[in-house]
Parts: C-alpha cells; structure tokens; sequence
C-alpha cells in the first residue's frame, strides 16, 4: 500500500480549509487493462473499467 506513490490530490482551494471534502487516490497496475510495450487495451479492459466506475459509485456515496 502507498507505493510506488502515497497520499492524494486535494485542490489547494479546500486543503485544510472544509473539513467535508475527503480525497482517495486509486491505484491500479496497468498490466490489468493494457499491453504496456504497445499501449494498446488488453482483453481485461472493459472489465475493469466497469469494475472501477462502481468503486467511484460506491465512495461518492
């Protein structure tokens, strides 16, 4: 966890400023949805793009 990078991206206008904004930063291994040496989308792409819009879903809740 927290690696290769740690923490989120707050827009500076409420850091630290409006207790009720909450941050989350969401890593995922490119291997799970292209081929990294052409760049093109792997199989696995739709998946996880389903996969990731109902985790975004569920934290906006």
């Amino acid at each position: 966890m927290d690696r290769p990078f740690s923490g989120s991206i707050v827009p500076m206008k409420y850091w630290q400023k409006e207790p009720n904004v909450k941050s989350v930063m969401i890593e995922i291994r490119r291997d799970l949805y292209m081929n990294e040496k052409t760049g093109t989308k792997s199989h696995n792409f739709n998946e996880m793009q389903k996969t990731i819009s109902k985790i975004i879903k569920i934290l906006a809740n």
